[in-house]
């Protein structure tokens, strides 16, 4: 499955700006009876947080401007700070904690998310970063 990219054009700094794109996601499990689960989006925790400029300047859109609106609808959540079923800072719930039916240990988790930008100046330039998305067994 190709890496969904979402691209953002700020032309007014003092507004959100949203994303470009809705991201789709799939998920396969196989777990055992009883078992719980949640899909989670959450900062790269392994990496600087936030945005970083990729041209010359050093300017970085901070973790607390990402948002993310869980299922594509409802309102938008920071991910500076959230907290989710997965257990990783700065996570937001995807799909919350779901037991797996019993007897039915395999099956398909399907959701999908909106990223926006909260208000924030930066200079122009390209920024790139990182979300990442989990789906913990629990």
């Amino acid at each position: 499955m190709p890496t969904p990219i979402v691209n953002f054009s700020i032309t007014d700094p003092t507004q959100t700006t949203n994303g470009d794109n809705t991201v789709s996601i799939t998920a396969n499990y196989s777990y055992k009876n009883g078992a719980s689960f949640a899909v989670c989006v959450a900062s790269n925790i392994f990496a600087t947080p936030g945005l970083a400029g990729t041209g010359t300047n050093t300017d970085v859109i901070p973790m607390a401007a990402i948002e993310v609106q869980p299922m594509a609808t409802g309102p938008y959540i920071s991910l500076s700070g959230a907290t989710d079923d997965c257990g990783l800072p700065n996570g937001v719930n995807i799909i919350a904690k779901t037991a797996v039916v019993s007897g039915s240990n395999k099956g398909t988790a399907t959701g999908s998310f909106n990223l926006a930008i909260a208000p924030v100046t930066v200079r122009p330039d390209v920024y790139s970063g990182t979300v990442l998305v989990y789906l913990q067994e629990l």
